[in-house]
């Protein structure tokens, strides 16, 4: 028996629950522990609270922003690609910003990487 054109297959909610916790899990970990290595980074770069603070002020503005643009694509595309996509983004962002020995850098990485993708990762 074949599945009829169009017809959609259902996850059973256990499963939807499991991979929205794990999801959560996985990206407020690094973001939760970003205020525990602001003073690390500032003392080894010798960069000024401001240019931490304007890396995750802008996080969170693409955070916001980012939102209802995510939710298109997925309505467009398919939420499986936007997640995909997005937790790509984030891993990006969260590895290369080991790498950001400048302030463009890390606003960047944190600000701008992280920020989209950690929106169309959730």
């Amino acid at each position: 028996m074949t599945k009829a054109a169009g017809a959609v297959r259902r996850i059973p909610p256990e499963i939807a629950i499991i991979a929205g916790c794990l999801i959560a899990m996985i990206t407020w970990g690094p973001r939760s522990a970003a205020g525990a290595l602001q003073l690390p980074v500032l003392e080894t770069y010798g960069w000024s609270t401001q240019t931490y603070a304007f890396a995750f002020a802008l996080q969170n503005l693409l955070w916001g922003l980012f939102q209802p643009v995510a939710g298109a694509i997925a309505d467009r595309v398919g939420t499986m690609r936007v997640l995909a996509s997005g937790g790509a983004l984030y891993a990006l962002g969260v590895g290369l910003m080991a790498y950001s020995t400048t302030p463009a850098t890390f606003t960047f990485t944190v600000g701008v990487l992280v920020g989209l993708g950690y929106r169309a990762a959730r």
